[in-house]
């Protein structure tokens, strides 16, 4: 919905991020003990950064990602 005023940059990232969601939503229902794969899908995550601020907001309406950085 927002491609337009995203930097390639990071539309790059939240697409690489959506993918891996894909990927652990489809071990999780499929190979949901398989807890190498799902931990490899979850530290590729985190590798690729802070996820969309609307998703973080629709998801944990009280969380407040500017806080972070002051821990």
């Amino acid at each position: 919905d927002h491609k337009a005023s995203l930097s390639t940059e990071d539309y790059n990232r939240f697409f690489h991020q959506y993918e891996l969601i894909k990927d652990l939503n489809e071990v999780y229902e499929n190979d949901p003990t398989n807890f190498n794969k799902i931990v490899e899908l979850m530290q590729k995550m985190q590798e690729c950064g802070q996820p969309p601020n609307d998703i973080v907001q629709e998801l944990a309406p009280d969380f407040d990602l500017a806080s972070l950085g002051q821990m």
